[in-house]
């Protein structure tokens, strides 16, 4: 089965991660994965789960996020939460952090890209 771990270490604009600042990954329907994924934020120099004060620096399809309505997910990374019902994970102020993407048991769709995750986005 395997596993796949594409991982954002800058945003679109080729910016290093910074926790003070929000951004936001969108990833399309239909994940291609046999088994099982999430959306998982790094400390940069640990690289360890980050310590944002949550239960777990991670969502995954167990915690059932918001979809929009084409089926796609945003996930928003950042100090504060951008509201309600949005799938968020918390950052820390001062502290560089990664995204990664966990595709357990990975698809064609991922080895072909006929699926892609999109860029980290800055969210003013």
């Amino acid at each position: 089965m395997g596993a796949k771990y594409p991982a954002a270490f800058t945003d679109a604009d080729g910016d290093p991660t910074d926790g003070a600042k929000s951004c936001r990954l969108r990833l399309p329907a239909n994940f291609p994965v046999r088994l099982f994924w999430s959306v998982t934020v790094y400390d940069f120099d640990t690289a360890s789960g980050l310590d944002n004060d949550q239960p777990f620096p991670s969502i995954d399809q167990m915690d059932k996020p918001a979809a929009n309505a084409d089926g796609s997910l945003d996930f928003y990374f950042g100090p504060r939460s951008p509201g309600e019902g949005k799938n968020y994970l918390a950052t820390v102020p001062g502290n560089r952090f990664f995204v990664c993407l966990r595709l357990y048991g990975p698809a064609k769709a991922f080895f072909d890209q006929s699926w892609k995750p999109g860029d980290v986005e800055k969210v003013k």
